[in-house]
């Protein structure tokens, strides 16, 4: 039997072949979006290093869909498109290209799909695309605007990070039929410029929030109005929050003007249902805070949720111009009920230190009374409350 030995000349001479060998096959599978394709000099198969050259190959030659679909390992490391919309993918039906995709990146640390974004243009602009993926990874700009989906179809986003300023997720077009989209354990953060302050901004589609975090944060150098809110429905856009956390952090603009980023806020018809969710809005400088807002026709229902609202300014749990909320809550028992400006009948606060003759100018008593908001009450300074147990609006003296 003989043996087969080979020299160092002759490995270095596999290794350049393997080199020369590696290639992308057009009807793969799998790919990998890696910073480098090449390990212990050799060149690995199916891999870019590039957003750009990875789309390309994706529009023209792969165009997955329903049965041929497609996955793509991100690796470690900041991966940027150019020009601006950085991050762009338009499938096209006609031509069977129409999504079918899974992004899976090493973690929302490690992978990061990355724009410079413009006050026109969007870092990752997503067209006529239905069943893309995105799992373990971040979407970064460091200017403006963040997701633009437009078109329909379907999406799931799972331990996503999003991070951006003005806009993280903007529905510019709508399809034929209502998209849907699903978001698991993931976090939407924007910052105001440009006095635009809207992480989410549903206007076509439906979108399901379960675990995630979803904040908007208006700093102190952004004066004067600011519009939006942590999660925005309008038109015919539906949001749906169950188990979350919607935060709005206002230390920017003016009291005197028109200044309302609230956590939600439905208008033109848009919906937006909140299950078990923690509610904050909460202003260090002492902005007025808004929790729910509808207007002109939105819907919000918000159940089983809590809130905590801090600010020396104003503090509104429902605003409401011309829409509907649905959103009943009791607040802890304290020795004076919440200064909060909300609907009728919506509130409840139990005040846990009344005297026997009704909870009047000074609460000095042991009596626990069951307080309901009612805005036709507000008796020298007391507030909205209507006291169950002495049948008059609390500190009403015509009790005695």
């Amino acid at each position: 039997m003989k043996k087969l030995f080979l020299t160092s000349a002759c490995l270095s001479s596999l290794l350049a072949t393997a080199s020369i060998n590696a290639a992308i096959d057009d009807n793969a599978s799998s790919v990998t979006l890696n910073k480098s394709c090449t390990i212990n000099s050799i060149n690995q198969d199916n891999c870019f290093t590039s957003y750009n050259s990875l789309k390309n190959w994706i529009s023209s030659k792969r165009k997955p869909d329903e049965s041929t679909p497609l996955e793509v390992n991100i690796g470690p490391g900041t991966f940027e498109g150019t020009p601006a919309p950085d991050i762009n993918l338009t499938c096209n039906p006609a031509e069977g290209f129409t999504g079918y995709i899974a992004f899976n990146g090493a973690g929302s640390k490690q992978s990061i799909l990355k724009g410079t974004g413009s006050p026109s243009a969007s870092s990752i602009n997503i067209k006529n695309c239905t069943h893309l993926n995105f799992t373990n990874l971040k979407v970064e700009t460091n200017f403006y605007g963040g997701i633009y989906w437009s078109g329909g179809g379907q999406s799931k986003w799972v331990d996503v990070e999003v991070d951006t300023m003005a806009r993280a997720w903007a529905e510019p077009v709508c399809g034929a039929e209502r998209g849907q989209h699903y978001w698991y354990s993931s976090k939407i953060s924007a910052t105001a410029i440009f006095s635009i302050a809207l992480p989410y901004s549903a206007s076509c589609d439906e979108t399901w929030f379960f675990g995630s975090e979803i904040k908007v944060t208006v700093p102190e150098s952004q004066t004067g109005n600011n519009g939006g809110g942590a999660v925005v429905a309008t038109d015919q856009g539906i949001i749906h929050v169950y188990g979350s956390n919607l935060r709005s952090f206002l230390d920017g603009g003016s009291n005197a003007a028109i200044n309302l980023v609230p956590a939600a806020s439905a208008s033109n018809g848009g919906e937006i249902h909140i299950h078990g969710t923690g509610i904050d809005v909460i202003s260090e400088t002492g902005q007025d805070v808004v929790a729910l807002d509808a207007s002109n026709g939105g819907f919000i229902h918000a159940d089983a949720s809590a809130y905590v609202m801090k600010t020396s300014g104003s503090k509104t749990r429902i605003n409401n111009n011309g829409g509907t909320i649905k959103a009943a809550y009791q607040w802890s028992q304290n020795n004076q009920p919440p200064s909060v400006t909300s609907a009728t009948g919506s509130d409840l606060a139990v005040e846990t230190s009344c005297d026997p003759s009704g909870c009047h100018e000074v609460d000095t008593g042991t009596e626990t009374h069951l307080l309901i908001l009612n805005n036709s009450c507000d008796y020298a300074g007391h507030g909205p409350w209507f006291d169950v147990v002495t049948g008059k609006c609390r500190g009403d003296m015509s009790i005695n």
